[in-house]
């Protein structure tokens, strides 16, 4: 089937080994984020902003018919003030839907658009998954497969023990270069904490330091 002009008016592929080159590449992460009336989407909205991941990073965070950001942010204890009002000023912000309408941002199909330049630019993908439980059973869409399809190492931000059903699986994923004991840990607002501070040590590594170790797996 691939690749094919998606409804979203470009060509969808996705990511070969073949593609992979030893240029350097523009952007160390790759977040998409649709409804944002969800804690761990808000979150990645907050780290974006407390670790200033937006100049180097592909961000999508396209809207939130309820506004609630301060209760979002408040169910994983993160400080309201300033960043409610910062989020709330970026809303919508797009990485490939410029052309759609307002309305359309809500309604438009997600599981077969791979714009293949975005995951050629990028290194790591921060993924929001449905479900960021304490309890529930892991919960696998299509945002689960977006970087394991196009070849990305990421970052995880759903329902415990989801790491570990994809090992189950026979998928391999990223430590020790990712701590992923925020995998184990059941509660929400401790394990968004754990993958703030992974976050936080891949900021802060060099782009030639994350491609090295892209390259080598």
């Amino acid at each position: 089937r691939y690749p094919y002009e998606t409804s979203l008016g470009y060509e969808s592929d996705f990511v070969r080994e073949s593609d992979i080159t030893n240029v350097l590449r523009s952007n160390k992460f790759l977040s998409f984020n649709r409804f944002m009336d969800r804690p761990n989407r808000t979150g990645v909205a907050y780290l974006a902003l407390k670790y200033n991941l937006l100049p180097d990073g592909y961000f999508s965070f396209l809207c939130n018919s309820k506004n609630d950001y301060e209760d979002q942010l408040q169910a994983l204890e993160l400080p309201t003030d300033p960043f409610a009002d910062a989020i709330r000023k970026m809303v919508p912000r797009q990485i490939d839907t410029h052309h759609l309408e307002s309305a359309e941002l809500s309604t438009f199909f997600t599981v077969t658009n791979y714009k293949k330049e975005l995951y050629q630019n990028s290194y790591i993908h921060i993924v929001t998954e449905t479900q960021f439980e304490s309890d529930a059973t892991p919960f696998f869409s299509e945002k689960t497969w977006r970087p394991i399809l196009n070849l990305q190492p990421f970052i995880y931000l759903g329902n415990p023990l989801s790491l570990n059903t994809l090992r189950i699986l026979g998928f391999k994923t990223f430590e020790p270069f990712i701590d992923e004991k925020y995998d184990l840990e059941t509660n929400p607002v401790k394990r968004f904490h754990l993958i703030e501070q992974e976050v936080k040590k891949l900021s802060k590594l060099s782009t030639l330091e994350i491609h090295e170790w892209y390259t080598s797996i």
